[in-house]
């Protein structure tokens, strides 16, 4: 009885320690775990949000890189080897619910396993190619690779990734075929391109703009239903008279599964606050992102509609990840 009463009181102690953690959070740096390398579209949304979550924090905000396997290193690192404490969460994006639905045994579920604490920031994609390339329309590439099936290379951030699977997508609707050229991350599928080891890629508007502005890309497409306001010249993919194509990826922040709801609740209110802040829209809408913000109960409902979204295409494409 004696033995049993320790026990008990053990595990009281535990609880409370946790709540008055929970209660104090934060008292010590905070790491944000991105899946992608330094110069990707996601790195400048991370030290945005870093930026302000320090000042409305008061404790320092870090960001750390963990790239590779199409962001399962970055995600198993969080998930799986991090407290449930609010000090490392991770930099959650379409990718993560993509790997669920395509890599044999993951190991997680984004509906069950995951604290979500907010949707940042949302972006749509750019077809884009180099500015010596021949085609000069999407219905122009589109031509080519019909005449020369498999002869175009295309980059992305990984097999598997949220530049992957929808230009799978996209080849399915147009009855063409593209050789896929995975790399790691956003970054050096820019310099693929610059260095016409690709032909093109689909990237956020803000990873290919400052190359366009340049002169060395040129953006043949956006994958929204408008066009962007940091290329306003560039057409939609429903405006170049080809079957609708929609697509993108969101940015938001998420923690492991047993982390303490007033923990997700301080995370999700500062990040909110600096989403609000003028200068971080600007900042991040310069950037051709579309400001999201809202509740943590939102940005679940958003993974479960993911899930079901890219189940449905993984019945129409043929994309396997080891």
């Amino acid at each position: 009885m004696i033995k049993k009463a320790g026990v008990l009181l053990a595990t009281v102690s535990l609880l409370v320690g946790f709540g008055v953690q929970a209660q104090d959070y934060p008292t010590k740096p905070i790491r944000i775990i991105t899946p992608n390398p330094p110069g990707g579209a996601t790195d400048p949304v991370a030290r945005a949000l870093a930026q302000y979550m320090t000042t409305k924090l008061g404790q320092q905000v870090i960001v750390e890189a963990k790239p590779g396997a199409a962001g399962s290193v970055a995600v198993d690192y969080v998930m799986k080897q991090s407290a449930p404490d609010g000090y490392t969460i991770l930099l959650h994006t379409t990718n993560v619910t993509i790997n669920q639905v395509f890599k044999k045994d993951i190991g997680y579920d984004v509906r069950k396993d995951f604290q979500p604490i907010i949707e940042a920031v949302f972006s749509p994609f750019l077809v884009s190619v180099n500015a010596e390339a021949k085609f000069k329309t999407l219905p122009e590439m589109v031509a080519f690779a019909k005449a020369n099936p498999g002869a175009l290379n295309y980059g992305s951030s990984g097999i598997g990734s949220t530049n992957h699977v929808p230009m799978e997508v996209f080849a399915l609707q147009n009855n063409i075929k593209m050789t896929h050229i995975p790399f790691q991350g956003g970054g050096p599928t820019i310099v693929a391109l610059l260095g016409k080891q690709i032909d093109l890629t689909l990237d956020p508007a803000s990873n290919s703009k400052k190359q366009i502005d340049a002169g060395k890309f040129r953006g043949l497409a956006i994958t929204d239903t408008k066009r962007s306001a940091l290329l306003p010249d560039v057409p939609t993919v429903t405006e170049t008279g080809l079957p609708t194509f929609v697509s993108g990826f969101f940015v938001g922040l998420s923690a492991p599964a047993a982390t303490p709801g007033k923990i997700v609740q301080t995370l999700n209110a500062s990040m909110n606050e600096a989403l609000a802040m003028p200068e971080v829209r600007q900042n991040l809408e310069a950037l051709g992102f579309a400001i999201r913000g809202g509740t943590s109960a939102a940005f679940a409902q958003l993974m479960a509609k993911e899930v079901e979204q890219w189940t449905e295409v993984s019945k129409k494409v043929d994309i396997k990840m080891e």
